[in-house]
């Protein structure tokens, strides 16, 4: 589907990473952008990116309204820390069941304002491929300057 197309799901190290901020109360700002398939495209049936960046393409770069996490911090405070002392954790980076459960939340949060952002993309326009990765096409182009 197309949708598929525009993004995949995220993995909860999104939520990790926001629940572990210094900050009480941070600032998730989402965006979401198109056109970076045609400045570095993926080789077919690779990993690899083709290489040097290619020029003269479009970016478009869309930024949602901040996300608010503060609640869910708030609310897990209490229950992290006791599980924290419970298994005996001091490391910030080390991972109890709470946490998780906490960072899916998180990061269910920002997947959804970034599925918002997605439906805000034209796809006829925006998801053209560049020909150069096209099968059977030249994708380390000749007369790439």
């Amino acid at each position: 589907s197309k949708e598929a197309r525009r993004l995949g799901p995220l993995r909860p190290g999104v939520g990790k990473l926001i629940a572990n901020c210094e900050d009480v109360d941070p600032i998730v700002l989402p965006f979401y952008h198109t056109g970076m398939h045609r400045v570095l495209p993926q080789v077919p049936n690779s990993r690899a990116q083709a290489f040097p960046p290619k020029t003269g393409n479009i970016l478009r770069i869309r930024v949602g309204e901040p996300i608010a996490v503060g609640d869910l911090l708030a609310a897990y405070e209490e229950k992290r820390a006791a599980a924290r002392v419970s298994a005996g954790v001091s490391d910030g980076w080390c991972t109890t069941a709470v946490d998780e459960e906490l960072y899916d939340k998180i990061t269910e949060r920002v997947e959804a304002a970034l599925l918002h952002l997605s439906t805000q993309v034209d796809p006829e326009v925006e998801w053209q491929t560049h020909p150069s990765v096209l099968p059977g096409g030249e994708y380390f182009t000749k007369n790439q300057k």
